[in-house]
């Protein structure tokens, strides 16, 4: 694997700049599922592949300890995006971090590793994504997983990455655990199992006590292959179309532009935010909207739509409790639970034991406090990206709409009251000092009243890019040849869990359609 950063290294490495500028597959992002595609592609010994990431290295303290991954926030690791003013959310702006690094997200995100619900592929497949049930995507979840202390049927033994248990979960977590019990829900065992609900110590993507991410379950292992070429600080312009396909991409390195010319394919993974801002910027997405800005249109599609998160608010209290082990993912328990009484769970509950609210500063991580998290799983307030000007470095226009719709509203009233529960059960109470930050009541009025205060979205983004309306069910964008999408915005409708995983199960897909679509091709 050549890691190429300007063409001084290229010459080091005893190639010529222009040997590396035609490739079969140009990819764009090396993030949680472009990682994956790259490395899988480049099992192929007869296919040059090119992956492109606009961030550096993984390789660093930072990235590798698993309770480091706050301090990457606002760092030049993060793409630090934001949103419009939010008008569910009292016209506040809020900041999206995003991995910008080898491994993307995957490598700054809080390491839970959760499917989410079988509800959730089953109704892309009943919406006629053929091949995205439950039980057709489970064989590729137990394909690339190693799972530690979960044997089953339903769980990998030799995949890329290994999930765990944390191996000494933080009393908090263990509290919470058993006040949720004590509260009448039943303790989950496998929160990726047949079924999601109840509280349960959560699956983490970590090895030991190193992180486990897309760079180094995928990357690292390929690092010796010649045929893979991973261009680091290197920004993507436009994906380059001549007469209707794609055909290369356009990138900037140190101010100087060049093509990277693809003979097959080329794939956008550039995540929730930014994969429809360069489908935009080259002419894919609404007609109006691009004829505004000075773009040629070249498809008119929907991109940039459908825009959803996790939307949800934290509960603060300060405890007897002391900091989390340097191993830890900090996010170690939490449940999932039917607020409003469904039959698949609609909230979800994170445990952290610090202090992960506003005004965040590293030393309330090392104070005495813990956080409950509550978010909604299946929002139905929906969001949009759109271009801000037809410059690429632009950053684009992005307005979540968070708990715009009502039903958004009534259902985290609903889940704060419960969690409110929980923490008054004697588990949880024995730990508490005081309240640092909560609802003045449990009326709807003052719960609704600081969601509008404290409220922001989880850092789940999906869907702006969504099979079914941009792209049909191989990932491939419709309407123009050469080119596919394999990142969270293809997800039609937002899983009800931490999606992570199910972006890496998405690159392994999109890598076996590439492969498959390939062999069917004749390119003499």
């Amino acid at each position: 694997m050549h890691d190429v950063q300007g063409e001084e290294r290229l010459i080091e490495q005893g190639q010529s700049a222009r040997a590396v500028e035609e490739f079969d597959y140009v990819i764009v992002g090396a993030g949680s599922a472009g990682a994956v595609i790259a490395a899988r592609l480049s099992e192929q010994a007869d296919v040059e592949v090119a992956l492109v990431e606009a961030g550096g290295s993984h390789k660093s303290e930072i990235f590798d300890v698993p309770s480091r991954w706050p301090d990457q926030q606002l760092t030049a690791s993060d793409w630090d995006l934001d949103t419009e003013p939010e008008p569910g959310l009292a016209g506040r702006r809020l900041g999206l971090s995003r991995g910008k690094v080898l491994g993307g997200s995957s490598s700054m995100n809080g390491m839970i590793y959760l499917r989410g619900a079988r509800e959730d592929y089953d109704g892309w497949r009943n919406s006629g994504l053929l091949g995205w049930g439950a039980e057709e995507v489970l064989p590729t979840f137990t394909k690339m997983e190693t799972r530690r202390g979960a044997a089953s049927d339903r769980h990998g033994g030799d995949g890329p990455i290994v999930v765990e248990e944390a191996a000494q979960p933080h009393e908090v977590s263990a509290a919470w655990v058993e006040a949720a019990m004590s509260a009448g829900y039943p303790r989950n065992d496998d929160l990726n199992g047949d079924t999601q609900f109840g509280a349960g110590f959560f699956p983490l993507s970590i090895d030991g006590s190193r992180r486990v991410s897309s760079a180094t379950a995928y990357l690292e292992p390929a690092e010796d292959r010649r045929n893979l070429t991973v261009l680091t600080h290197t920004r993507a312009m436009r994906v380059v179309i001549e007469h209707g396909r794609a055909v290369g991409v356009e990138v900037e390195h140190l101010g100087e532009r060049r093509v990277l010319r693809a003979r097959r394919e080329v794939v956008v993974s550039a995540g929730t935010y930014l994969t429809p801002q360069l489908l935009m910027l080259s002419g894919i997405g609404h007609a109006e909207h691009l004829r505004s800005l000075g773009i040629d249109v070249v498809q008119d599609l929907p991109v940039g739509d459908n825009l959803q998160d996790h939307p949800g608010v934290g509960l603060y209290y300060f405890s007897t409790t002391g900091p989390a082990e340097a191993g830890s993912a900090l996010g170690e328990a939490g449940g999932f639970f039917a607020a409003e009484g469904g039959a698949t769970p609609d909230t979800e509950t994170m445990v952290y034991p610090y202090y992960n609210g506003p005004q965040n500063t590293i030393s309330d991580r090392a104070g005495a406090g813990f956080t409950i998290t509550v978010q909604v799983l299946r929002p139905h307030s929906r969001g949009s990206v759109r271009l801000r000007s037809s410059h690429p470095t632009a950053a684009p226009l992005i307005q979540h709409n968070h708990f715009t719709d009502e039903r958004d509203r009534k259902l985290i009233a609903d889940a704060i009251r419960l969690n409110l529960a929980i923490i008054r059960e004697p588990a949880m109470q024995r730990l508490i000092v005081r309240p640092r930050l909560l609802p003045e009541s449990e009326s709807d009025a003052d719960i609704l009243a600081y969601v509008r205060a404290y409220g922001h979205g989880f850092w789940h983004p999906t869907s702006t890019a969504p099979m079914g309306a941009v792209l049909d069910e191989r990932l491939r964008v419709r309407g123009v040849p050469g080119l596919r999408v394999a990142d969270a915005s293809a997800m039609p409708t937002i899983v009800g869990a931490n999606p992570n995983a199910t972006v890496f199960m998405i690159g392994e897909k999109a890598a076996a359609f590439i492969t498959e679509d390939a062999r069917g091709t004749d390119l003499t």
